[in-house]
């Protein structure tokens, strides 16, 4: 793959006045990151996606290679659009994908998707072994029907002989905007629909690149 080449970082400081006012003009609806648009912007900053990718995988070592937003493929079926088609530096891959609706064939979809995404990173007559994994990332502004109270959500397979997880090569999960149980993904997540992620200190990355958006688009604050 092609790396990409990487935004410099721009620091952007307020008064406590200059907060304070925009905050005010600030409302839920307000540069929402579910929104295709607004995350394929956000996606080619630099550190967006990996500030991301290590909170849902709750792995502070993972380092983004390279980030390519609405990334179509041809499958031997269909055409797929990766809303985020990811390279870790450690050689996985990642589709990051943002969902608002719920569908009926929405695990279907899940399970189409690792297979695209597995049979597109794999090189002609490479050994199944040596096929890169990765995962498959939901980030859903609804809470799937069988998630349950609980920010995240992974789709296994188990043995039905002695009931074991079973090797997958692509691992899929749900996450929820909709749900709160005071871990730093349901804070992170939360941050994707409000406003207030323009100031959310723990979560430097998503602070800068939501400043950086507001500024674009209202001018310097």
């Amino acid at each position: 793959m092609h790396n990409l080449e990487k935004p410099k970082p721009q620091q952007v400081s307020l008064t406590p006045e200059q907060k304070e006012r925009l905050l005010g003009s600030l409302t839920p609806e307000l540069f929402p990151i579910t929104n295709h648009f607004i995350f394929a912007f956000l996606a080619k900053k630099e550190g967006f996606v990996e500030e991301a990718l290590q909170v849902l995988l709750d792995d502070p070592t993972i380092h983004v290679k390279s980030v390519i937003p609405e990334y179509h493929i041809t499958t031997l079926a269909r055409q797929v659009v990766f809303d985020a088609f990811v390279q870790l530096d450690n050689g996985m891959y990642v589709d990051l994908e943002i969902q608002n609706d719920w569908r009926e064939d929405q695990y279907v979809r899940a399970e189409y998707l690792g297979e695209a995404l597995r049979t597109h990173v794999a090189e002609k007559g490479m050994p199944f072994a040596k096929i890169p994994r990765g995962y498959v990332l939901f980030v859903c502004n609804f809470l799937p029907p069988n998630q349950g109270n609980e920010s995240v959500d992974e789709i296994i397979q188990i043995h039905s002989s002695t009931k074991r997880k079973a090797f997958q090569s692509v691992k899929k999960k749900f996450y929820s905007t909709k749900v709160e149980d005071g871990t730093k993904i349901s804070k992170l997540l939360k941050c994707y629909t409000q406003g207030g992620a323009i100031f959310e200190e723990e979560f430097p990355v998503l602070s800068r690149v939501t400043q950086e958006l507001y500024r674009e688009e209202n001018g310097k604050m």
